[in-house]
């Protein structure tokens, strides 16, 4: 009987603790995990949402009734559309609804034709509306090539790293005629499945038309948002575009801030770890002997931890613009690029030395008082006894020191944030900081997330790498 109550609670245990604790953790940590990888592989700006909140009634025709995109990637437009196009009206008639995508800053060159002569002198010329987003206004006098050079024009633009806008336009304001026939010219070459009337009718629910914009219900639950985002996709509405390596290609060859940011992470993760390491060390010796304030001062070290880093940071701004620079020749913590980074460090090892004192001093309380007695009787001095017993002893307590110290250092963001923002320039801009920087301030949540993953990869690398060669070296007694 015993046997058997034993196993029906492990049953009811498993049911109603285990099996939700999972699921929450694939929902709320693995799901979450897993998509911000995804989006490291995309060109996400973070700004726009995964469907629209609000479109205007034009778009939203296009979207829903005549199945029409109103961005193409440049391969699609021509391997899945133009290609398949059998009649060649047809095809004439899509090219000129879409507009190519030469990006704003080459207009007046393409105008000139500055560019277009690096092709070929023989090339067939068409004209077309562009939008030109430096002038805000329609310009139709852009010169074009062929599309059979326009490949290769884009090819050339792509090595020189001049293009920028991959996407082919659809052209706004287009007439309900010729939307309806280069809906049926997309849907007879299946280049979309268009969506039922059911699927219209659902979208459209969810809706709620203003005039001149559709604007979303607020009321709306995350799976019908899901369900939306399918159907809108279907059609070529994404504001999230897959890239592949992209990303993380262009932080090795083209991000000129990485070099500086990486040497600055790295510059400011040896000194951290260490100072942090042997200062707290140092004072976990000195708080380990007998006098009477040493409770007092343990609290006082420890008290720095306690605060949060970006009152810290408040902290040694107020030190090194007004209380230090009163010392004569001390002047410029913050503002000389040289000395900006010591500064960071210096607010940082204040503020963490405190926590890795109380693990070390957990470590030197559990060594057997033994073995230092036999150690003192047998002569040995105080270094002895530290560099032969406490040392090694305390190698558990170093591999965890270590392990925290250097993965807050690789980490670090908020005091750099609130002491100094980065500068003077970048001298003090750290890899999570300047990861900040691309998502909020430059719009680059795609390529910042990729910034991201690399940080989470190379952290993993350094601590196992660390915890594994510590492991190796600690003393059991």
């Amino acid at each position: 009987m015993k046997k058997y109550f034993t196993k029906r609670n492990n049953k009811y245990f498993l049911y109603l603790f285990v099996i939700p604790a999972i699921v929450l953790y694939i929902v709320f940590f693995v799901y979450p995990f897993i998509q911000g990888i995804g989006y490291s592989f995309t060109n996400w700006n973070g700004l726009t949402p995964k469907i629209p909140i609000q479109v205007n009634s034009y778009d939203f025709d296009n979207i829903i009734k005549y199945n029409i995109p109103k961005e193409i990637r440049y391969d699609n437009f021509h391997k899945t559309i133009l290609q398949k196009i059998k009649i060649e009206s047809d095809r004439e008639f899509v090219r000129s609804l879409y507009l190519p995508p030469y990006p704003s800053e080459l207009m007046k060159e393409i105008i000139d034709n500055k560019i277009g002569n690096k092709i070929g002198a023989d090339n067939e010329e068409m004209f077309y509306f562009y939008y030109s987003l430096a002038d805000d206004k329609y310009i139709y006098t852009a010169r074009q090539l062929s599309y059979d050079d326009l490949r290769q024009f884009i090819k050339y633009l792509k090595t020189k790293k001049i293009i920028s806008l991959e996407n082919y336009a659809l052209k706004e304001n287009i007439n309900e005629r010729d939307r309806d026939r280069l809906s049926k010219i997309l849907t007879d070459i299946n280049f979309r499945k268009p969506l039922s009337a059911k699927e219209r009718s659902y979208i459209e629910k969810f809706y709620r038309n203003n005039g001149s914009l559709y604007i979303l219900d607020n009321k709306i639950k995350l799976y019908e948002i899901s369900k939306i985002r399918r159907l809108i996709a279907r059609v070529g509405y994404s504001s999230i575009k897959f890239i592949g390596l992209q990303n993380f290609i262009d932080i090795f060859t083209i991000d000129e801030r990485f070099p500086r940011v990486a040497s600055f992470t790295i510059f400011f993760t040896v000194f951290n770890v260490v100072l942090i390491n042997l200062f707290g060390m140092i004072l976990a010796l000195l708080l380990d002997m007998r006098f009477r304030t040493k409770k007092a001062l343990r609290a006082m070290f420890f008290m720095p931890n306690v605060l949060s880093l970006i009152i810290v940071a408040f902290i040694w701004t107020f030190l090194f613009q007004n209380v230090i620079p009163a010392i004569p020749g001390t002047d410029g913590w913050l503002g000389d690029p040289k000395v900006a980074p010591y500064s960071v460090i210096i607010a940082s090892v204040w503020q963490g030395m405190g926590y890795i004192m109380v693990i070390y001093l957990a470590g030197l309380q559990s060594i057997p008082q033994d073995i230092l007695e036999v150690a003192e009787i047998d002569g040995a001095s105080g270094l002895r006894k530290f560099f032969s017993i406490t040392l090694p002893l305390l190698l558990p307590a170093a591999t965890i020191s270590f392990f925290i110290t250097l993965t807050n250092s690789l980490k670090t963001f908020e005091i750099m944030l609130a002491l100094t923002k980065g500068g003077p320039g970048s001298a003090t801009e750290s890899y999570v900081l300047n990861i900040y920087n691309d998502a909020f301030a430059n719009n680059m949540f795609g390529y910042a997330t990729a910034k991201a993953v690399i940080l989470f990869l190379v952290i993993m690398t350094i601590t196992v790498i660390q915890l594994t060669v510590m492991k190796r070296k600690e003393i059991e007694y």
